[in-house]
């Protein structure tokens, strides 16, 4: 009688585990969930850089204003709110930064709705200083008319348009983003993280390798690939020997030439 208990004990402890491992084992299959992402914008006179960028939903940008005239600067949304027609999702909150006249004031914006998003800065609109931000897919109110119908004419040249951010060009301009991240994130004094987000952005690029489409083909195309991996390699070198931020923010800006050129060459061989 007890040996007959015994095995029934062990068959059931023998059942459970098979149910556990194939429970994790379902469990190991499923897709992760993707980490939402943060970029930054740099606001300056008169301009935002970069001008577009193509986010997914949970996605976070913030705007820093590295150059700040007399009058300050915005982040506003089109939007009747706003005083401007609607040039972004019906479904999403507008936003407006208010007058940031600090270089130490930030201002962030959270995109959950899928869709088009245009800004623009309220004293500045005029003189082209413009972005858009693409949630995911191309859709909404601005998708229904002329790209830059109603916009200052400064503003209609400096407005990126949905092909662009959507393709090889919106590549470049997302890789500026999160370059603006880890400079920022260095400017906070937080280079632990700064490195972190450029370890994330250099991975990321080594992964693109034979996948057509992505950041390091795009390079490739234009024969930019190698300079562009070297140079952000330095960058983090810089930020590891804990150097003074305008040795940050010059290899920062020799990285953003790169990537004008490379955005040059692209409309070349077109």
């Amino acid at each position: 009688m007890m040996e007959t208990m015994m095995r029934i004990a062990m068959l059931v402890a023998v059942l459970a585990l098979g149910l556990l491992g194939m429970s994790l084992s379902s469990g190991h299959r499923q897709p992760q969930q993707q980490t939402a992402k943060h970029f930054v914008v740099e606001g300056g006179d008169f301009y935002f850089d970069p001008p577009g960028l193509l986010v997914q939903p949970g996605d976070t940008i913030e705007w820093v204003f590295v150059e700040i005239t007399v009058d300050g600067h915005t982040s506003t949304a089109y939007h009747p709110a706003n005083k401007k027609e609607l040039r972004m999702p019906e479904a999403a909150q507008p936003w407006d930064s208010g007058f940031i006249l600090d270089k130490e004031k930030t201002f962030s914006v959270t995109f959950d709705t899928i869709g088009i998003y245009d800004y623009f800065c309220l004293f500045h609109e005029f003189l082209g200083m413009i972005g858009r931000v693409i949630v995911k897919e191309p859709i909404g109110p601005v998708v229904d008319k002329p790209a830059v119908t109603g916009l200052p004419p400064a503003a209609q040249q400096a407005m990126p348009s949905i092909a662009e951010i959507m393709g090889s060009v919106g590549k470049l301009f997302n890789l500026s983003g999160e370059l603006n991240d880890a400079v920022h994130l260095y400017r906070l004094k937080d280079s632990k993280k700064a490195l972190e987000h450029l370890d994330g952005t250099l991975a990321d690029l080594h992964a693109g390798a034979d996948r057509d489409g992505s950041l390091f083909e795009v390079l490739k195309k234009v024969n930019l690939e190698s300079d562009v991996e070297k140079a952000l390699q330095e960058l983090r070198n810089i930020i590891f020997s804990n150097a003074v931020l305008e040795t940050v923010e010059k290899q920062s800006k020799a990285i953003k030439s790169l990537l004008a050129e490379a955005r040059k060459r692209l409309k070349e061989s077109k």
